[in-house]
């Protein structure tokens, strides 16, 4: 099974690349692919204002196809940039709302253009809300979806890291188009009341956080699944990313009363940084920060970083099995920057180090991980090696 993630330019690419870690952490018969940025111009139906926002979400009903429409005609009216010829002020993505046949026709579109099969799963990660406020739907007709990707804070921990919900809403949506041949087919297996089932309703969208922490698929949907024949495979793979993202959401709250942190595994040729029990999220260091923090992590002791002359071929080594561009020369003159004192290349990565593990796992937790300076220029990673996981 192929499904094709894409994403609208409101949407971080660094939030995008996450959720697809997430994904693709989880191997198995589905096939997660990386699709190109779509614009969204000009075709939203109204901006919300705050209040409005507030109101829509305590009137919040279960869909009905007859209430689309008044809501859709309720508020056509807006101003459109393309109609003006003048700068306006930029507007919070998630105050724009469009309609769900809007946000589908981008999947149609990317579907087309790129000749994809009638099997092959679309997946829209969108900043902007939707007509119905829902946090994502389904096509009934086509294997074409949106999530939204704003506003999860409102309706989880501040600290849960973004992309944990939206890569459980995509491995749900997946099962429920494959659960069911129609909506209202799948309508009939909602649960109003929250039980802690992937298909619970979150009338109140704060009701979201208990079927996510739980991660769980109640035994009339395991039923359903069965009775659709779904592939186990599918399956297998599905409920691991939803036991992933659960685990993920609760690592923090474990972290603090165990005093433990994440598994850090070092994965793949590339040697990539994943935070096992935060859901699998990567931790993004370019080739030569990469390098540089893999010397430090070998020396459980320390590195002095004021002479790294002696660790010149290992980095060379590291960073020219990273580096996606230049030749060996190139390579080699950017090692030899590093390892230079009268540049301050060295002092620059290693507060690129440091910024990119607090902007993953928040300020709290990250000093775990990030090389500490311990004494006349020896640096060393705190984090104990039983917690490290694929170091060579």
């Amino acid at each position: 099974m192929n499904i094709h993630l894409i994403r609208d330019r409101e949407v971080d690419a660094t939030l995008y690349a996450d959720v697809l870690s997430i994904l693709k952490g989880s191997p198995g018969t589905i096939n997660f692919i990386a699709g190109e940025d779509v614009a969204i111009m000009e075709r939203r139906l109204y901006e919300l204002e705050v209040e409005e926002i507030e109101q829509l979400e305590a009137s919040f009903k279960e869909f009905k196809e007859d209430e689309k429409k008044p809501l859709m005609e309720s508020r056509m009216s807006l101003n459109r940039a393309s109609d003006h010829q003048m700068e306006i002020p930029r507007i919070e993505p998630w105050k724009i709302v469009f309609s769900w046949k809007d946000l589908f026709k981008i999947c149609n579109d990317y579907r087309n253009r790129n000749k994809l099969g009638e099997s092959d799963f679309v997946i829209l990660l969108t900043g902007y809300s939707n007509e119905l406020n829902w946090f994502g739907a389904a096509e009934e007709r086509a294997n074409n979806f949106f999530i939204q990707t704003t506003q999860w804070s409102r309706y989880l921990d501040s600290n849960v890291e973004s992309a944990l919900p939206l890569a459980y809403e995509v491995a749900v949506w997946v099962l429920r188009k494959l659960m069911f041949d129609s909506w209202s087919e799948g309508q009939a297996f909602l649960h109003n009341e929250p039980i802690g089932c992937m298909n619970d309703f979150c009338r109140n969208k704060k009701e979201i956080s208990l079927k996510i922490r739980t991660g769980d698929v109640c035994p009339a949907c395991l039923a359903q699944l069965q009775k659709r024949d779904v592939n186990p495979n599918i399956l297998r793979q599905s409920f691991h990313i939803m036991d992933h993202v659960r685990s993920g959401l609760t690592w923090k709250q474990r972290t603090e009363f165990l005093k433990q942190p994440s598994q850090l595994e070092i994965r793949g040729q590339l040697q990539k940084l994943f935070l096992l029990d935060a859901g699998g999220i990567e931790v993004r260091l370019n080739p030569l920060e990469r390098s540089l923090y893999l010397l430090i992590m070998e020396h459980t002791g320390g590195i002095n970083l004021n002479y790294l002359d002696g660790e010149k071929e290992k980095l060379l080594s590291y960073y020219s099995r990273f580096a996606t561009q230049g030749d060996e020369a190139a390579h080699r003159r950017t090692v030899d920057s590093l390892c230079n004192l009268q540049e301050n290349a060295r002092n620059i990565t290693l507060s690129r180090i440091r910024r990119r593990f607090v902007d993953t796992i928040g300020e709290a937790l990250a000093h775990h991980y990030i090389p500490k300076n311990i004494g006349d220029g020896v640096y060393r990673i705190p984090l104990d090696r039983e917690f490290v996981v694929g170091l060579n």
